[in-house]
């Protein structure tokens, strides 16, 4: 017998079980590489939160902005989604009992002034102004002007009564055709408080309005001193003016 034959087949044996070792560790090299191409596709289908606030682009109404997302309350005043229900401001049912969507949207604005001259003498007479027009509400960013209101109101007017037209040639101006107003709604159902702004664009308070006779009606009344240069006290002012709502 010979006794190579039994070492030569064992040889045999052994170097195909090398081979099929190999074909296997290969074939293990393969597997790897298809699940490295699969995480990258995990990888590719992974949420997308490009502001970085926490919600998915499908779901981030404004994926750009970190402020817009599902989870913000909504502003009622700015003009935005700001959370991502399709609904703006005060059509937000997160906003039906802000003040700023609770706001009267317009004011019917009459006023009356009567000068009392104490220059009769010189020729000047005392003489009646009336205005009356519908102000609306204008938006917020516009009303921001005036620090102590709750809103603003502007609309044109006109002037049922003006004898007091004279007055306002020597002094080279006119009536106003337009008029912008402030209020706050200190105790709504009693009283307001109402604001003038001049031409350089200061506010001051014209004084309390108070509910009377007419339910949604409110009255203001003041007597101003009118002071002319040179010549002192030329009477007084005494002007009355009502806010209808």
């Amino acid at each position: 017998m010979n006794s190579r034959a039994p070492l030569f087949v064992l040889l045999l044996i052994l170097s195909a079980t090398l081979v099929a070792c190999g074909s296997s560790y290969r074939g293990g090299s393969g597997d790897d590489d298809d699940s490295a191409s699969s995480d990258d596709d995990d990888d590719d289908d992974a949420p997308v939160d490009s502001d970085g606030d926490g919600w998915a682009s499908g779901e981030d109404c404004n994926d750009s902005d970190a402020s817009i997302n599902p989870g913000t309350a909504e502003t009622c005043d700015d003009e935005i989604d700001n959370d991502c229900d399709e609904l703006v401001d005060c059509d937000d049912q997160d906003c039906e009992s802000e003040m700023v969507c609770t706001l009267p949207t317009e004011v019917g604005h009459w006023g009356q002034l009567v000068f009392n001259s104490n220059l009769k003498f010189l020729g000047v007479e005392s003489c009646t102004t009336v205005f009356e027009g519908d102000l609306s509400l204008e938006p917020a960013n516009q009303s921001n002007d005036c620090a102590e209101c709750d809103a603003t109101y502007s609309g044109p007017v006109s002037y049922p009564e003006d004898s007091c037209g004279p007055l306002y040639k020597t002094t080279g101006n006119s009536p106003p055709s337009t008029m912008r107003i402030g209020l706050r709604f200190d105790n709504i159902g009693e009283s307001i408080t109402a604001f003038g702004v001049d031409d350089q664009g200061v506010w001051s308070s014209l004084g309390t309005a108070t509910e009377e006779l007419v339910p949604g009606s409110y009255v203001l009344t003041r007597t101003d001193p009118v002071d002319v240069d040179g010549l002192g006290s030329a009477g007084t002012l005494d002007t009355t003016l009502t806010y209808d709502f």
